[in-house]
């Protein structure tokens, strides 16, 4: 597994975000960000 781990990352990282594993975080990250900094604005 931790041979995989290598190679995986470097190819998410070659084309900047693969849509699944890449795909859960940032949009989560995204969400997060958005909705405190609406309140922040509110």
């Amino acid at each position: 597994m931790s041979r995989y781990r290598g190679p995986r990352v470097r190819i998410i990282r070659r084309l900047g975000t693969l849509p699944g594993l890449t795909n859960k975080t940032p949009q989560l990250k995204s969400s997060s960000i958005n909705q405190s900094t609406s309140n922040k604005k509110i």
